[in-house]
């Protein structure tokens, strides 16, 4: 994900450190504390970057395309609108105008014009990737005159949700971490990538718990919880199948950006906190995406489902 907002990063030791330090909370509370509620139709806006959607010259680098495609599988209805940004932008930006569009996925709003949250079912919001360096509560660094935090931008978005109708899920969508505090150059060696996904499981996940959690008690009652993806494919990635591809198979960058298959495995993920189910079996993976993956969906998914279960990670 490019760095469009403020943020440096730093060495790891420190970086480790600081994040230590801020976790108290997270340390204590399940990622996954309850079962994800089964829907059979679901009309999402994504407050986004392009840990979500990555804009090529496919939608295959997406997690809505993927998750249009699993639900019409699956006998489900899915329908989808998006706003690119971070949350300070999306906090500015209220009520927001949609700007994502795909081929595959129908949109809940037709049109570029501003979206009205009583529209939606769920609302899903990702962060920048970047800036785990500091705690979620912590003002952003840089030019911030209004002293924003991540939690405090978050908190303006769920609030926009809740004046509407204060039912509508909330969720985080932890979307993978940036490489450069932890990689020299692209593509990183061997031991700098187990760094990487060892972090992505540890310390930047509990990052995301304690986000989640500091909105929690910012807003009881509302329903906000995280979908672990950036835990859940460092997991799988880290698994003799899918170890043994190059590490250009899921990223095209330092960013890193995702390739079709990262984004598919997102999806999954993803799909599982929608509709509160295993992803759908018997789905026909199109070419473009790793053979290891295609000819493994079945056990991914199972694998993925396992993932998501209350108490896991």
């Amino acid at each position: 994900m490019s760095r469009d907002g403020a943020g440096e990063t730093m060495g790891l030791a420190r970086l480790r450190r600081v994040i230590a330090a801020v976790l108290m909370t997270a340390a204590a509370t399940p990622a996954v504390a309850e079962p994800w509620p089964v829907r059979d139709q679901a009309r999402v806006l994504f407050f986004g970057n392009s840990l979500v959607h990555h804009l090529t010259d496919s939608d295959t680098t997406t997690v809505p395309h993927w998750l249009a495609l699993m639900a019409r599988h699956a006998g489900k209805s899915f329908a989808v609108d998006g706003v690119w940004g971070f949350p300070r932008q999306f906090s500015a930006d209220l009520p927001p105008t949609g700007n994502w569009a795909f081929k595959e996925a129908r949109p809940v709003t037709t049109g570029w014009g501003k979206l009205d949250a009583a529209r939606y079912d769920l609302v899903i919001l990702n962060t920048e990737n970047y800036v785990h360096y500091r705690g979620p509560e912590r003002r952003y660094e840089g030019d911030n005159p209004t002293g924003e935090s991540p939690v405090s931008a978050t908190l303006a978005v769920t609030d926009w949700v809740a004046a509407a109708n204060p039912a509508t899920p909330f969720w985080i969508y932890e979307g993978w971490p940036d490489m450069t505090p932890l990689v020299r150059s692209f593509p990183p060696r061997p031991r700098e990538l187990a760094r990487y996904h060892a972090f992505a499981q540890g310390e930047y996940h509990d990052w995301n718990r304690a986000f989640v959690a500091a909105l929690n008690r910012e807003r009881p009652g509302r329903d906000i919880r995280l979908i672990p993806v950036s835990r859940v494919m460092a997991e799988l990635m880290t698994q003799p199948d899918l170890a043994a591809l190059p590490v250009e198979a899921f990223y095209s960058d330092i960013s890193p950006h995702g390739t079709a298959t990262t984004y598919l495995l997102a999806a999954m993920v993803t799909y599982a906190a929608v509709y509160g189910e295993r992803p759908p079996a018997g789905f026909t993976v199109p070419e473009g995406i790793e053979p290891v993956v295609a000819q493994g969906y079945e056990g991914l998914a199972d694998r993925i489902w396992a993932a998501m279960a209350p108490g896991a990670g």
